[in-house]
């Protein structure tokens, strides 16, 4: 790992991140670390399709699933979700590592469309966490 300071309202602040071109990380690993970001990808987008649910209860499981995929709800489900994780993907240089793997999944996702929003490290200066109410955080977590 490897530290990433930030300038944020005049203090320096800490990110981590994963070194991705560390020379001790072979291509291979890299690779793993894309599928797995895939992988993860997929079970979020299939966990609320419900599909093992449909077959439990003897539905026509095509049909439901495609009801699930176009309910108004679960389409701002998948938004709130890739607009999160594709950037932060990308700010992690996973996106576009080696011969661009991820950003063919992800295109076939179709959430590429999220690739230029802010990633979470952006969000930090705008929390002002140390002026909030008590009552919003209870707990420092830095």
């Amino acid at each position: 790992m490897w530290v990433l300071e930030k300038d944020v309202g005049g203090g320096v602040e800490q990110v981590f991140a994963f070194a991705l071109l560390n020379a001790d990380y072979q291509m291979a690993e890299l690779r793993e670390r894309q599928e797995f970001c895939y992988e993860c990808a997929l079970r979020m987008r299939d966990r609320f399709l419900a599909k093992e649910v449909w077959e439990a209860l003897g539905l026509p499981v095509r049909q439901c699933v495609e009801a699930m995929k176009n309910d108004p709800t679960q389409i701002e489900y998948r938004r709130a979700l890739f607009s999160r994780v594709v950037p932060n993907v990308k700010r992690l240089g996973l996106l576009d590592l080696g011969d661009g793997w991820l950003r063919d999944r992800f295109a076939e996702l179709d959430v590429l469309k999220f690739e230029h929003l802010d990633d979470t490290g952006s969000e930090y200066g705008r929390m002002d966490l140390d002026h909030a109410p008590w009552s919003v955080i209870q707990y420092k977590h830095y």
